[in-house]
């Protein structure tokens, strides 16, 4: 009896792992960084840095077919790394397996 229920089991595991297909190829999606994106969270760096803020703290709004970024930044400015509220220029440059990502022509 139990080396039914063990055949048994062992061609149903077979018949689900046959059945499984990746449809999670996404080469075929276009990859875009249109739209809005929100800063949640900033980690490492020199000083161990860990900073979580709440979605709409820093906004920012890619226009990619006009290479225009919108930043609405409601934390401050004090720091350098942040970019202050405001209307940027960006690019993209792609190389064989690197993209470099300019604002402002600084990357």
């Amino acid at each position: 009896m139990k080396a039914r229920i063990l055949v048994l089991l062992l061609i149903v595991g077979i018949g689900f792992l046959n059945s499984c297909n990746n449809d999670d190829d996404d080469s075929s999606q276009e990859k875009s960084i249109n739209g809005t994106w929100y800063l949640t969270n900033i980690r490492g760096g020199l000083g161990s840095m860990n900073n979580d803020y709440s979605i709409g703290d820093v906004k920012w709004t890619f226009d990619q077919t006009n290479s225009i970024l919108i930043v609405e930044n409601k934390i401050g400015n004090s720091n350098s790394f942040y970019l202050h509220s405001g209307t940027y220029s960006f690019n993209i440059v792609e190389n064989e397996e690197t993209q470099i990502f300019f604002i402002d022509n600084n990357n």
